[in-house]
């Protein structure tokens, strides 16, 4: 298979699975640092993808988490309770600007885009 028919592959199986016109922000995290006395896992690297089916769209940061009094054990942790606590940190504006921005990057690169395909001889 091709490079082009892989891509062309990816974005029928994305339209069939999630339906055309579709933005999808998924978040993750990418690197976790905690202190080895204690186990907490305080400051991480996250990242927030944007992608539509043919655009992709990235944001990434970092961010310090304050010290709970029970800490759970870092070996228990899960990504999507380490994403909850990363949002509340950030707050729900924070959140939505993000979410916002890497739709609004989609829906521009889909207005104007950057690339197409085809054959010249065609």
């Amino acid at each position: 298979m091709t490079p082009e028919e892989m891509i062309e592959q990816g974005k029928k199986e994305f339209i069939a699975r999630y339906g055309e016109g579709t933005q999808l922000i998924t978040w993750g995290v990418a690197k976790v640092t905690r202190d080895v006395s204690d186990d907490f896992a305080h400051t991480f690297v996250f990242h927030v993808y944007g992608n539509d089916g043919v655009n992709n769209s990235k944001y990434e940061g970092t961010i310090t988490l304050d010290k709970p009094e029970t800490l759970n054990a870092f070996s228990s942790l899960t990504e999507d309770q380490l994403i909850t606590s990363i949002k509340a940190k950030l707050g729900s504006s924070a959140v939505t600007t993000i979410e916002n921005n890497l739709k609004t990057k989609l829906n521009e690169a889909a207005a104007t885009p950057t690339t197409t395909e085809g054959m010249p001889w065609s």
